[in-house]
């Protein structure tokens, strides 16, 4: 595990959701984008292993039919540093908390969320073979009862 800033805390992701095309009823298609600055630069080609959970902690009404399911992502990083190969697999934990809206005409009783795939990448600037931001899009269904 590695602490990486000079108060040893790890920056919180930011974290955004998009609904899919087409996706305007329950369940819900979306794409929850994880960026994630890491402890270490990553090479682009060597792109990091996460494969996070999903869990809804609670739906809380905002006003009217207006919804919001409160989900928590955990998991971890899991990289070799840039330039070396041979020192091991660093692991950065990931937890956070995020919110989607939703609308519905009656109170919700239920809501699960099912992950998806999950697509991970290293940004890297201009030229450049390393970077310290990782992305993590996930796709999940989000149902509504």
């Amino acid at each position: 595990m590695c602490n990486c800033n000079q108060n040893n805390r790890i920056a919180a992701p930011i974290i955004s959701v998009t609904p899919s095309l087409g996706s305007t009823a329950s369940p819900f298609q979306l794409q929850v984008t994880i960026n994630q600055r890491l402890c270490a630069k990553v090479c682009s080609e060597n792109v990091p292993v996460f494969q996070p959970t999903f869990t809804v902690l609670r739906t809380t009404n905002v006003g009217g039919t207006q919804y919001m399911v409160d989900v928590q992502v955990e998991g971890a990083i899991n990289y070799v540093k840039c330039g070396c190969g041979c020192c091991g697999t660093m692991s950065q934990p990931l937890n956070a908390t995020f919110s989607i809206p939703v609308t519905s005409a009656t109170a919700p009783t239920a809501v699960t969320i099912e992950k998806g795939t999950t697509a991970n990448a290293v940004q890297t600037s201009n030229c450049q073979m390393c970077g310290r931001t990782f992305i993590s899009d996930n796709f999940l269904t989000l149902t509504v009862a």
